[in-house]
């Protein structure tokens, strides 16, 4: 009974810890435990011990943010992540020939992480958060992994998945999604036209094993507005080729 108690006291301070991560400004203790759906005592209680291991910093307002202490633990993922560690250099020189913010994503377990970014060396430049999870159906890197995927689970993706409108140019059509990862995987690379947000348009390609299984993708990311159709196809054959040489180490032989 101890031990399932102690579980749940970890779950609810992932919860904490997830929700602060994404926050845009600092909560107070009332929206945390709303939003956690934990009574203000016990995300009171579970706030304090946050704060007195450096995981969550409390502002002069009462109000609370995450901490310098997370920063130590991605540095410890970082270190030891092999697609990280493989993927750097070629990355790195996918940025300097573009010009525009590289992204690089892991999937596992049927869900895809955003792990490490190069930021483009242009004035305006996008970015989205590490550790958040990618909508599959609407980015362009979410797309090159269905792609790969095999058709049964692919169909079970698209049999489960609410494809909702994130723009007002989202494919929300399970039957013209199909086409796209279809054209996708004839293609190599995958692209999203201010699909998953407005101004922005992305271009990506999957990383794969040595079972042809996507392992994680690269994408560029770039406003709209410089990425034309030519410019984004010359970036689909760059990416393709990337995404190629990264997947070799993998084992991938395609």
């Amino acid at each position: 009974m101890a031990e399932m108690s102690g579980v749940r006291v970890l779950e609810r301070g992932i919860a904490v810890l997830s929700l602060l991560a994404g926050a845009e400004e600092p909560l107070g203790v009332s929206e945390i435990g709303r939003q956690t759906e934990l009574s203000k005592a016990t995300a009171f209680r579970l706030l304090a011990t946050l704060v007195e291991h450096d995981l969550v910093i409390k502002d002069p307002k009462g109000n609370y943010q995450i901490g310098p202490k997370v920063l130590f633990w991605a540095g410890g993922f970082n270190k030891h992540s092999s697609l990280i560690h493989i993927s750097k250099p070629y990355i790195e020189e996918l940025n300097r020939r573009t010009s525009e913010t590289v992204h690089l994503f892991s999937y596992d377990n049927r869900a895809a992480y955003y792990i490490h970014r190069i930021e483009s060396p242009q004035k305006v430049r996008l970015s989205a958060e590490i550790g958040v999870n990618p909508v599959l159906y609407s980015t362009a890197a979410g797309r090159a992994i269905l792609s790969c995927l095999p058709e049964e689970e692919l169909r079970d993706y698209l049999e489960r998945t609410v494809l909702e409108r994130r723009t007002p140019y989202t494919c929300a059509d399970p039957e013209s999604l199909r086409e796209i990862v279809r054209i996708a995987r004839e293609r190599g690379f995958s692209e999203e036209n201010q699909e998953n947000e407005e101004g922005i348009r992305c271009v990506g390609a999957a990383i794969r094993n040595s079972e042809g299984y996507p392992v994680g993708a690269v994408s560029v990311t770039a406003p709209e507005y410089r990425l034309p159709d030519e410019r984004a196809r010359e970036f689909g054959l760059l990416i393709q080729g990337v995404a190629r040489q990264i997947s070799r180490h993998f084992g991938f032989r395609g």
